[in-house]
């Protein structure tokens, strides 16, 4: 735990780090995005995160690669 979250802490102090919430466009890009994709199980909650990052033209930083299914997702993939 101590390594993520000294990661977390790292990553939050970088200036082109900001915090995102969901605004009023996200219900409806996750719902069209799970509806697209047949999402299931693990898809579902990464769609809700990249329907933040698309919503708020951010870039969306993950090791995971379902992320790489998801259209006009900016995204990049970090090795563990």
């Amino acid at each position: 735990i101590e390594n993520a979250l000294e990661f977390c802490e790292d990553l939050l102090s970088r200036p082109q780090c900001r915090k995102i919430e969901p605004g009023p466009g996200h219900w409806q890009l996750f719902h069209d995005l799970c509806k697209k994709l047949r999402a299931e199980g693990n898809l579902v909650p990464d769609l809700w995160f990249a329907a933040l990052a698309i919503e708020s033209a951010c870039t969306w930083v993950s090791g995971d690669r379902d992320y790489a299914l998801v259209p006009n997702l900016d995204w990049i993939f970090i090795h563990r």
